[in-house]
């Protein structure tokens, strides 16, 4: 029996009820990375642990086949062959930062959206993947190779869950990874995090800068920044503020005073770090205002975070600006700063395309921190460029089947973000964010259209059909 893009959508909407109930629940584990409660029985924390085993009970509970793989990941297994179809999402989410206008971590329906940190990055889709092969069980369908679910609960931070996942279990000959969007993903730029770094006194003769920080992960735009500076001139550098608050609508910020102290606390806008350009830095910001005082030897410092790296999302400053006809260009996002009174540190997320390498930048890197005269720290979390060509059958088949379901046009793309498909030679982003959807990562509100959660669960299901026929 043939399967038609018209069947697999009725089988969709029958089931989006149930689906949303199995989603709720999953929405309000709070599975933020929490080193201070890491332990052998939850590396990562208890909210990442507690996800994952909510996945793992929903699937042993629906008869399909289970395995914790040491608690830094899972795998739900379906089928038999030779070729191993995966599937990859994650579990973790990053933290609910900024002002929500419902509960992060309750799902809420409104106005045909539904509100929760993790409904677009990953759960949601995550769930619309399960839920296909629900679907296709259902129907009867015998998958002719073997489908290996595979949920991750460390891809915001350093992904070391998969990395001990695939030391125990084999590697899929093909996969995609439901966590980006729509038509898909084929191409993903390089990335790494590395540190600028200065140790000295922040005393100059505009007075002592005692603190200063902000951010939390380096693949968020920071939406905050704060600092407490000592200084003689409170009064002037009050109005001088005002001024600058006035000139910069983008931010909003408050400044108190107390005898000789003054604290200033800033407020931008996160954003994804692969594209820094849609949101507010608010430590760049704040450093702007920091670089046109003098703080003697900390001048460097805020002058590479408030003059070199203040709207330059691109790289062009610090002379790593490259650009590639298919994957676009190097972007570069702040995403961690702290002065303690005595070091200073600044972490920049780095994306690059194929028309450069780390090594290209690491060298102009180097060349940059000598002529600012701060240090180099090492890069961590190197990711390289991933590409499948276009013409590969696992990306012919997604995009037909993208196609016949949207009745629109597809092509290749690739993006700045990383995603799990990167760690299969064969892999792929695929969805679920449609191209004309206005679906928020990493942000306050995260939300997804339910319109959409209903397509994708159909979408999947057709091309998991079509891949394992």
């Amino acid at each position: 029996m043939g399967y038609t893009p018209e069947d697999w959508k009725k089988r969709a909407a029958a089931c989006q009820e149930a689906l949303l109930a199995d989603l709720a629940p999953l929405i309000a584990i709070e599975s933020v990375r929490d080193d201070s409660q890491r332990s052998e029985e939850a590396p990562f924390g208890p909210g990442p642990r507690a996800a994952l085993d909510h996945m793992l009970a929903l699937a042993a509970k629906d008869s399909f086949e289970t395995e914790d793989v040491d608690h830094y990941a899972g795998v739900i297994r379906w089928g038999e062959g030779d070729k191993i179809l995966g599937l990859l999402c994650h579990l973790d989410v990053v933290p609910a930062t900024g002002t929500w206008d419902t509960p992060p971590f309750e799902a809420t329906r409104k106005d045909g959206r539904l509100y929760g940190r993790g409904t677009s990055d990953d759960k949601g889709p995550a769930m619309a993947c399960y839920y296909a092969l629900k679907l296709l069980r259902e129907a009867g369908i015998t998958p002719h190779c073997q489908i290996y679910f595979i949920l991750g609960t460390d891809e915001e931070s350093t992904w070391q869950c998969l990395a001990h996942y695939f030391e125990k279990m084999p590697m899929p000959d093909f996969a995609f990874s439901p966590d980006a969007d729509f038509p898909i993903i084929n191409g993903e730029k390089g990335m790494f995090d590395i540190d600028f770094r200065w140790s000295g006194r922040a005393t100059g003769s505009d007075g002592t800068v005692v603190d200063f920080h902000g951010g939390t992960r380096s693949n968020i735009v920071p939406d905050h920044a704060s600092c407490t500076i000592r200084t003689p001139h409170g009064e002037s550098l009050a109005r001088e503020w005002q001024s600058f608050l006035d000139a910069h609508p983008k931010i909003t910020a408050s400044l108190d005073q107390a005898d000789d102290l003054v604290t200033i606390l800033v407020h931008g806008q996160s954003a994804h770090a692969m594209e820094p350009e849609c949101g507010v830095n608010a430590g760049t910001y704040l450093a702007r205002f920091l670089s046109h005082y003098d703080f003697s030897d900390a001048d460097a410092y805020f002058n590479l975070l408030g003059q070199y790296l203040y709207q330059d999302h691109f790289g062009e400053s610090l002379g790593i600006a490259s650009e590639d006809p298919v994957m676009g260009t190097v972007s570069v996002n702040p995403g961690i700063f702290s002065f303690d009174g005595e070091r200073g540190q600044i972490t920049l997320n780095i994306r690059y395309p194929r028309s450069t390498d780390l090594n290209t930048i690491l060298r102009k890197l180097r060349r940059a921190a000598h002529k600012m005269k701060l240090q180099l720290g090492m890069d961590r979390n190197a990711k390289g460029v991933h590409y499948v060509p276009a013409d590969d059958p696992l990306v012919a088949t997604l995009l037909e089947t993208y196609r016949d379901h949207t009745g629109r046009e597809a092509a290749e793309r690739s993006i700045g973000g990383g995603t799990y498909a990167r760690l299969v030679p064969r892999g792929v982003a695929y969805g679920m964010t449609m191209p004309d959807s206005d679906v928020v990562i990493h942000q306050p509100n995260e939300s997804l259209m339910l319109a959409d959660l209903e397509a994708a669960t159909a979408i999947y299901a057709d091309a998991i059909y079509r891949l394992t026929k």
